[in-house]
Order: C-alpha cells, then sequence, then structure tokens
C-alpha cells in the first residue's frame, strides 16, 4: 500500500456562495485496485473509498454517507476529479505527498 499522508485538498464548487476549500490536509491510500481518501471536516472523520475503473482512474464513494465521484491520477503526484454529496457538487484536487 501506498500512503501519502500530507497530502493537500482543494474543492471546488459551481456555486458562488459556497465556499472554495483549498489545500486542506488529507490522507491518500492506494493499495492495488483500492483508494481511499480521508480528511476532516468540522470535526468529523469524512472518508471516501473507491475501486480502480481503468488504468489510473477511480469511481468512489462516501463511507457511511451518500456521495459519489471520480478520481483520476495524473503524472503519479495528482489526483483530480468530481464529486456530489447530498445536494452539493463540484470538482476536487489532491496534491499527493508523502511523510518524509
Amino acid at each position: 500500500m501506498k500512503r501519502y499522508s500530507k497530502s493537500k485538498m482543494d474543492s471546488f464548487y459551481p456555486d458562488p456562495k459556497d465556499k472554495t476549500r483549498l489545500q486542506e490536509d488529507c490522507i491518500v491510500e492506494i493499495s492495488g485496485e483500492a483508494l481511499v481518501v480521508k480528511y476532516m471536516q468540522d470535526g468529523k472523520l469524512v472518508e471516501y473509498v473507491g475501486v480502480a475503473d481503468g488504468k489510473g482512474h477511480y469511481l468512489i464513494t462516501g463511507k457511511g454517507f451518500q456521495a459519489t465521484g471520480t478520481l483520476h491520477i495524473s503524472d503519479g503526484r495528482m489526483l483530480e476529479g468530481s464529486w456530489k454529496e447530498d445536494s452539493y457538487h463540484g470538482m476536487w484536487r489532491i496534491f499527493l505527498e508523502e511523510h518524509d
């Protein structure tokens, strides 16, 4: 398993009243055909789990809550994709960074 424990996540929303979140801490774990993204939001752990859908492409779902999305690994150092959670949706970009 490859663990990127010092990753940074940007979340973008199409509606200007929703606050774009930049450079939030997150952890990404990639193991074979599986991917996990974890981060804290409002004091709670949020987890998305995914399965490979082709080389470098993942279909993701929320762990314990209704959410779906996609992530694609580009150049081995960044994940990009879209997400939908309840009535919210948007794009995200995750900069993969291992613990030194």
